[in-house]
């Protein structure tokens, strides 16, 4: 018999906790936990890996220079404890920023100290080494233990994004009544055990923990994965809520990029390269309300509905904080996040390609042309572009040729296929990379493209990230090639 319980909206289940300072932030640390395997295999989830990658670039584009991880055997109780310590507690100040992300599984525990008076249970985070015995569930974070933490962090500003669930039910997969996701069902990121409290409650506030001054809970805004009796599902792609979140934000990225451009155009002024938004209108509101957009997409569902299994997220706390802008790294003329991180990683690759683009300057209307040679075996080659505003999208293969199988020799792209590469806005540098894997990859097919309720992508070249680029295309014997080539709207315009 399946039994169920309430998935709180409290913080646990997935919150982005932001304070704001009154100092400037000198120097931001972020510590990203993941555990999707366990030492107990029956506990293990899918996508946790890329859930960090993703956040990693996350916390980068937010302005977090120095980040740690935590993986898998590397999440133990104790570890997590120390690291939080160590590098958050006494690694900052007044004038610096926090952040602290888990993605993992979430439980419940019977109340440790009595101060869950109303449902006797304590929400835990699930850690690597976490069993049952007897009824018990050991190897966890208890709430009570990390709101102590989060008080003792100096530093003037801290985020807490933590995508887990404390409630939910026996059943651990759930079909989706999409694939917009890119996958038709996900997985609960709620542990059921026998013995574990079955009382439901009212959600976890932080100043109600004992935070000790009164109104110190209105520093802090929480934007949580899912309502009551709701799951937060993982899933080979990501977790749901990770996804829509770093995808949310990204979004709000390239909008104010998009008026940067719009602004140079009207006033003709040179393009100020990476930027930090200020008054660009970016804040937890929006990106909640885009969040649950993303989220009902991907289980199509109404995101009105709140009688449903899976998660809606919620934004609870002190909401006019969750108006003030954010403060995110914007690329408008190369170089961004995105940029840094996939030319690394072709860099990296173990065998680099030969590749030539016919013409390095292009201007509007230009059709981008390339010569690949591919090494004495066949394989599969997978080409992507990020443009001037950070935006990756995969080139090939795509909607109009889908099959990436090449073979040894001098190969022309487009050359006789049925589409072609034309230059659009936005304009500036573009990086273009090329991979070669004998294993069959195709990063059309795991872009994050939109897709329809069957799960077929919708664009020809849709956009895709370098968190699953890395994730999916990791492989000793990868080749890749990397060329820059600069777009203007003229030709005279271009460097």
């Amino acid at each position: 018999m399946t039994r169920s319980f309430s998935c709180r909206a409290g913080w646990l289940t997935g919150l982005l906790l932001f304070a704001v300072s009154l100092d400037g932030a000198a120097a931001d640390r972020a510590l990203l936990i993941g555990v999707g395997e366990y030492a107990n295999p029956a506990l293990n989830l899918s996508g946790i890996d890329l859930d960090l990658e993703q956040m990693d670039a996350l916390a980068e584009k937010l302005g977090f220079k120095e980040r740690k991880r935590l993986r898998n055997a590397e999440a133990t109780t104790a570890n997590v404890e120390r690291q939080i310590e160590q590098w958050l507690i006494q690694g900052t100040g007044p004038g610096d920023r926090a952040l602290i992300y888990f993605s993992g599984h979430g439980s419940r525990i019977p109340d440790e100290n009595g101060d869950e008076t109303e449902d006797q249970a304590d929400e835990v985070l699930v850690m690597h080494e976490a069993k049952t015995d007897g009824g018990k569930l050991t190897g966890v974070l208890v709430d009570d233990r990390i709101h102590e933490l989060l008080r003792r962090i100096p530093a003037g500003e801290t985020l807490v994004l933590i995508d887990a669930c404390n409630s939910g039910t026996a059943t651990k997969r759930i079909r989706l009544r999409s694939s917009r996701s890119g996958v038709s069902e996900g997985e609960s990121k709620f542990l059921f055990y026998a013995g574990m409290p079955e009382t439901g409650g009212r959600e976890v506030v932080l100043a109600e923990k004992g935070a000790g001054k009164t109104g110190e809970t209105e520093r802090f805004v929480g934007l949580s994965a899912a309502a009551d009796n709701e799951s937060a599902l993982a899933s080979p792609r990501g977790s749901l809520f990770t996804r829509a979140i770093a995808q949310a934000l990204d979004e709000g990225a390239k909008e104010i990029a998009l008026k940067e451009r719009e602004l140079k155009r009207i006033e003709a002024r040179p393009a100020p390269g990476n930027t930090q938004n200020g008054g660009s209108g970016l804040t937890l509101e929006k990106v909640h309300a885009r969040a649950t957009e993303l989220v009902a997409q991907f289980v199509a569902q109404d995101p009105r509905l709140q009688d449903a299994k899976v998660h809606h997220p919620q934004l609870n706390g002190n909401l006019e904080l969750a108006r003030k802008p954010l403060r995110v790294r914007v690329a408008t003329q190369g170089g961004g996040t995105e940029w840094g991180r996939l030319r690394q990683f072709a860099q990296s690759a173990g065998g680099q390609l030969k590749a030539r683009a016919q013409s390095a300057r292009l201007e509007e209307g230009d059709l981008l042309q390339l010569e690949i040679e591919i090494p004495d075996k066949k394989g599969y080659l997978n080409i992507l572009m990020v443009d001037a505003e950070d935006r990756v999208s995969v080139l090939f293969p795509n909607k109009i040729d889908q099959q990436n199988q090449v073979t040894a020799g001098t190969l022309q792209l487009p050359g006789p296929r049925r589409f072609d590469w034309t230059i659009r806005q936005p304009f500036g540098p573009a990086l273009v990379l090329a991979f070669f894997t004998r294993r069959p990859l195709n990063l059309y097919d795991a872009s994050n493209g939109e897709r329809d309720d069957a799960g077929k992508l919708l664009e020809s070249f849709p956009p895709i990230d370098s968190a699953t680029t890395r994730s999916v295309a990791a492989d000793p014997s990868l080749y890749a090639a990397v060329l820059e080539v600069s777009t203007c709207e003229e030709l005279r315009q271009c460097k």
